[in-house]
């Protein structure tokens, strides 16, 4: 029996909560588990396995992960990543922010960034990641810039903005300035009600611990047809949400937002 209780019989129901399940970054080891038991299920022809791999992906992400590869046996490293993101489900954490600045991404995959990045499996080393964003030293890094574009769940959006003003705290006492440049979807009720979009009502924690920290330096929001997001499976903008554009930062921030703003649409040019 797995620790996590996974069995054939409550598989399948794991197996449609995967997606949420994967952005508790912090507790990975259970979609790890989750990946192990699917391949002991395939092993055992419970399930069907990923086919045509290399066509789930598109040219211009084989080409980055081939360049970007450090281990010593490409192609079972390649089949492991493809199939962990096709079974975790490629349209969960599948939008990125365009390529427009050559730092480090807080949350990205192999698959979805072209700069240095944190991801969430031990095993994208290989393929260049920096490690788990909850345990990545930013105060380290050797970027003054850094991006953190979060997947969108309430529950790690919040974490991040408690990490990142904990980190900044760090990199203060340490006397070195760091600059993070975060988008976040429009879900706190102000903005909606001012954009005049439907109003949920809803707090929205990460928001409020961003706006109210003193490393909270400046604000736009990102109209959603004009600002759009970046999909590496399909190589195409897509006009996601309304996003909050936030410049977090301990001193003089090394970008502005207006600077990010035309760096988003001229590298929208491209695609």
């Amino acid at each position: 029996m797995s620790k996590f209780d996974i069995t054939p019989d409550n598989f399948t129901n794991w197996y449609v909560q995967v997606p949420k399940i994967y952005m508790i970054w912090p507790a990975r080891g259970i979609i790890e588990e989750m990946y192990e038991y699917y391949t002991k299920l395939f092993r055992e022809r419970m399930v069907e396995p990923f086919a045509n791999l290399d066509n789930l992906i598109s040219a211009r992400q084989m080409a980055r992960i081939k360049k970007a590869y450090t281990g010593t046996n490409f192609e079972a490293d390649k089949n492991m990543l493809i199939n962990v993101y096709s079974f975790i489900g490629i349209t969960a954490v599948h939008l990125s922010i365009p390529p427009f600045l050559r730092t480090h991404e807080l949350f990205g995959s192999p698959l979805n960034t072209t700069a240095d990045y944190c991801s969430p499996f031990e095993f994208e080393r290989a393929f260049g990641s920096s490690g788990n964003f909850f345990e990545f030293d930013i105060v380290a890094s050797k970027h003054n810039i850094l991006t953190c574009n979060p997947p969108f769940v309430e529950d790690i959006m919040r974490m991040a903005a408690e990490r990142l003003v904990s980190e900044l705290d760090r990199a203060a006492a340490a006397g070195i300035t760091k600059t993070i440049v975060i988008t976040i979807p429009v879900w706190d009720p102000e903005t909606q009600r001012r954009l005049r979009l439907k109003d949920y009502g809803m707090p929205f924690a990460a928001f409020d611990i961003l706006k109210g920290s003193k490393y909270f330096l400046e604000h736009d929001v990102l109209d959603k047809f004009k600002y759009r997001y970046y999909d590496y499976y399909k190589n195409k903008l897509i006009p996601a949400c309304f996003s909050h554009l936030i410049i977090f930062g301990n001193g003089r921030p090394a970008i502005t937002a207006s600077e990010v703003k035309k760096k988003w649409l001229a590298a929208a040019k491209h695609f």
